[in-house]
């Protein structure tokens, strides 16, 4: 193989080397950052609504809403207007509005669930059964993220709190407003207690933003990676066929086998011939 093939064929090897690490290394960073990023996305949505629910129980005075409410409707049967503007004033469902609101718009999906749910569609499946189990195991955790191929979950516990009037409806049902075991909305009371662990908020965001993000990268680097590359080569190419490029001199070429010597030209004489001893 000639010596200027040996160098365009290196050259043309380095920049693939080059270009399949880049892509790598690039790739893996867009993943890595953009998961971070969904993470810290969905944690700044369950801060908000925590928030919200703090900020609703402070806002007013549930017990006596409800006690207008009964002293307005002793009879139990509150009309559908009382019953929305009551859920409205409870901080947890609050919290929850807001978590559904534009969460299609924003890009994540929003979930609440439970073990003992009063709305069906809040039952637990079996997987997120396993994520209580551990909220439940361990009092102190605050949070559990997931990462799967295709999306990031992060899961926050929703614990009773009887500051904020969860006991008003959830606790002994002694105290039920209507005094019959019922909460304000005609619901069993359970007879839970302050801190209980009650259900899962979780915010769920799709990867693939992530994924095309990184796609794009990819097709970026491989294309200015060619065009580089077909410039560095034929800039080589150039130089190789410049006679600054080539061996100057006699036999002395690259390509000489090893086996030959290289003879340097024959030099040209500048003295002048001496004259013959013997006349004509």
């Amino acid at each position: 193989m000639k010596f200027g093939t040996k160098v365009i064929l290196n050259v043309a090897l380095s920049c693939v080397v080059c270009t399949l690490a880049a892509v790598g290394i690039s790739s893996s960073k867009i993943h890595e950052q953009g998961r971070d990023q969904l993470v810290d996305k969905s944690q700044a949505i369950l801060s908000r609504l925590e928030s919200m629910r703090g900020y609703v129980a402070t806002s007013g005075n549930l017990k006596e809403d409800f006690a207008q409410a009964v002293g307005k409707y002793p009879d139990g049967n509150l009309p559908e207007e009382v019953r929305k503007q009551l859920l409205r004033k409870v901080p947890i469902v609050a919290s929850m509005a807001v978590g559904f609101e534009n969460a299609e718009k924003d890009g994540y999906k929003f979930r609440v669930f439970t073990a003992a749910p009063r709305r069906e569609s809040n039952k637990a499946t079996t997987s997120e059964l396993e994520i209580l189990k551990r909220f439940e195991a361990e009092p102190e955790l605050k949070e559990i993220i997931t990462r799967g191929d295709h999306e990031v979950v992060v899961y926050r516990p929703v614990r009773l709190s009887e500051a904020q009037g969860c006991l008003l409806c959830h606790g002994n049902p002694a105290n039920s407003p209507w005094g019959n075991g019922k909460d304000i909305l005609g619901y069993p009371m359970e007879n839970w207690s302050d801190n209980k662990l009650h259900g899962v908020f979780a915010v769920t965001s799709s990867t693939d933003r992530v994924a095309e993000a990184a796609s794009n990268t990819t097709y970026s680097i491989l294309l200015w990676a060619l065009l580089i590359t077909v410039v560095i080569l034929a800039v080589s190419y150039a130089l190789l066929r410049s006679p600054s490029g080539r061996t100057a001199g006699g036999d002395c070429h690259p390509s000489t086998a090893p086996a030959r010597r290289c003879r340097p030209p024959a030099m040209k004489s500048s003295a002048p011939a001496k004259a013959s001893a013997i006349p004509p």
